[in-house]
């Protein structure tokens, strides 16, 4: 048995697709449920659900991991499967999860695939999905599936993380067997950026619990460069704020951290990427620029103790994974 688990706010446009998919999975997945927890949707994302035949569970408040969380209370299978609402699930998605969860595997996944009609952002962004089984140490719960059994014994995802409450969920899952991408677990994201200020605002969401993350020792590639990106917007305004005979050697200093720290991290994507004409060296090193400035931004509102949301955040780093015996 499968508990397919899909948070969603205000997913009108979009959840009827996610749930057609899920309608459209080949009889090899076996039998499954669907859950949508829906988080005061203020459109018809409930009506959809329910005409749909998805189990509509209403939860008024909550960040999305405290979302799956409570959709885990009223499943009843022994494999989670979490998927977000502008997610669109391949016909083999659950038989390919089935086929792909090993003895030793505690959770599968995958990166998204790109809708047809994608914009340059993502295609930059997320590139194309590699085509081989690869073990990893952080599953994206848009697309994860998870034996309930681990689930448990990790304590779940921390429901007071405003976002990266999957990296939480994965560090303490590797402590009872492997995590894998594969490829036969796919489905298209349809709810991508079409613009830098959107993007900028997607990575604002994820760049805000880096600091609670560093505090738990669980490392991220861009918290360094993050890091480096912050001083060098702090040198580039004290240039600006305070002139004086050091104030070109502030903004030089400021620029050239700025930029290094976005090819730093472009150089890895550029490796990784099939088309490495200069167009794609200047889009790439943009989007990294644009990340890290929103990381950079989270960081110091994180470290601060500042509200997301209206929603205070809990400083108890040591409490994000939380075994239960």
């Amino acid at each position: 048995m499968i508990s397919v688990i899909v948070p969603a706010r205000n997913e009108g446009p979009r959840i009827g697709r996610c749930l057609a998919a899920l309608a459209a999975q080949t009889p090899e997945a076996g039998a499954f449920e669907v859950l949508v927890i829906d988080n005061a949707s203020i459109d018809d994302t409930a009506a959809i659900a329910a005409g749909a035949g998805a189990q509509v569970i209403s939860a008024p408040q909550g960040t999305v991991g405290a979302l799956r969380n409570l959709g885990v209370l009223h499943a009843r299978g022994d494999l989670l499967a979490f998927l977000d609402a502008d997610c669109v699930a391949s016909p083999s998605w659950l038989a390919g999860a089935r086929a792909a969860m090993t003895d030793t595997d505690v959770a599968v996944g995958n990166v998204y695939d790109l809708p047809a009609d994608a914009g340059w952002i993502e295609r930059v962004w997320l590139g194309d999905v590699a085509p081989q089984r690869w073990r990893t140490t952080e599953l994206w719960s848009g697309n994860m599936v998870v034996r309930r059994d681990a689930f448990e014994r990790s304590g779940g995802f921390d429901g007071s993380l405003v976002s990266s409450e999957d990296v939480v969920l994965s560090h303490a899952l590797g402590r009872y067997g492997a995590l894998h991408c594969d490829p036969r677990v796919r489905v298209t994201h349809i709810g991508g950026p079409r613009t830098l200020g959107a993007f900028a605002r997607q990575q604002l969401w994820h760049g805000f619990e880096a600091w609670t993350l560093f505090r738990a020792g669980i490392p991220r590639a861009t918290f360094g460069p993050s890091i480096v990106t912050l001083v060098a917007y702090l040198a580039l305004l004290t240039a600006a704020l305070w002139p004086g005979p050091s104030r070109w050697s502030l903004s030089a200093a400021g620029a050239g951290l700025l930029l290094g720290a976005a090819l730093w991290l472009a150089r890895g994507k550029l490796k990784r990427a099939s088309d490495r004409s200069p167009a794609a060296h200047l889009r790439i090193t943009l989007l990294h620029l644009v990340g890290l400035s929103a990381h950079a931004t989270a960081i110091p509102l994180r470290a601060l103790g500042l509200r997301w949301s209206g929603r205070p955040k809990r400083d108890d780093a040591s409490a994000l994974v939380r075994p239960r015996q």
